[in-house]
């Protein structure tokens, strides 16, 4: 399941057993997408990271991607115009 976490939050391997790829991808719009940091008391603009079978998904054109439990889904922009 895709996890949203800022820059500076990034992923607690540590505390996970999900493997994520080491890449960080945009939703539309970012940083003014409206998804926002899952860590606690962090508010700030989130990137997305896909875990291992999701990130080959992506690479197939699927961009559209669900958070665990749910709740919402998160829509991620071409890589073409996403900034890295």
């Amino acid at each position: 399941m895709a996890l949203a976490r800022c820059k500076e939050c990034g992923v607690q391997h540590d505390r996970t057993t999900v493997i994520y790829s080491g890449r960080a991808y945009y939703p539309v719009g970012h940083p003014n997408s409206g998804v926002v940091c899952g860590t606690k008391r962090c508010s700030n603009a989130a990137q997305i990271w896909l875990d291992t079978e999701e990130e080959k998904m992506y690479e197939k054109g699927l961009r559209v991607f669900d958070f665990k439990g749910n709740v919402a889904k998160v829509r991620l922009d071409d890589p073409r115009s996403a900034p890295l």
